[in-house]
């Protein structure tokens, strides 16, 4: 059921596997193992799961429907390097706000 949940909430996004991973910093064979129940991801991936399809832990397991609600919103951070590179970061609402506050105070 997990791995169906992971898919399901994967592809209402309308991500790939590649770029579920890059985000959650995990490969895409990572994310290919979780949605065929091959493998299953740790109690604080889970929790980054959750967090980032905004579901409740219980709904990503069980897929029940009366257990999924909307927790306060998240966002996300993709940092370039000057080489190419990117890193996307889960950030917290708390977090958005220091970090917009950061970026104000450079101009």
């Amino acid at each position: 059921m997990l791995g169906e949940q992971i898919r399901k909430l994967r592809r209402d996004k309308k991500l790939t596997q590649g770029q579920l991973g890059d985000i959650l910093n995990v490969s895409h064979g990572t994310i290919g193992m979780w949605e065929t129940n091959n493998r299953a991801p740790d109690v604080a991936m889970l929790q980054k799961l959750a967090s980032f399809f905004e579901v409740s832990m219980e709904y990503l397991i069980s897929g029940d429907e009366s257990k999924k609600f909307i927790p306060q919103q998240n966002s996300s951070v993709t940092i370039y390097g000057r080489g190419g590179g990117a890193k996307t970061y889960l950030i917290t609402e708390k977090q958005r706000k220091v970090i917009e506050a950061l970026l104000e105070d450079e101009n």
